[in-house]
């Protein structure tokens, strides 16, 4: 678990990205997305930002890019929390994806062991 624990941060750190306009973003520095538990085991909860408005997909895909859970959201201004039941995926490490027309931004996430 340990070895596996440290290849996980290592393409945390290497694989998370961010791309999007300021427009959609409440301040410089601020997140669209916040995901937590990270690592989980059973779900996973992702929060939406205060600023941003209109329909987005929220994804959980694997490291192949595969969508796995795929969900339509109306973000309304402010923050939303939406849960994504992960109970028949297999431990490793996934991205969170929020997609919207200004907006795409993917925080990457490890999940532990089955439920």
């Amino acid at each position: 678990l340990l070895n596996m624990q440290k290849a996980a941060e290592w393409y945390l750190e290497l694989l998370s990205y961010e791309t999007g306009t300021g427009d959609e973003i409440a301040s410089p520095g601020s997140q669209p997305l916040r995901v937590y538990p990270n690592p989980f085991s059973k779900e996973i909860r992702a929060e939406t930002c205060a600023s941003l408005f209109g329909v987005h997909q929220l994804q959980l895909l694997d490291v192949y890019g595969r969508i796995l859970v795929n969900k339509h959201v109306m973000c309304k201004g402010m923050r939303q929390s939406y849960t994504i039941p992960t109970g028949n995926i297999p431990p490793g490490i996934y991205f969170i994806h929020l997609k919207g027309e200004n907006i795409s931004h993917a925080h990457p996430v490890i999940k532990t062991e089955m439920n």
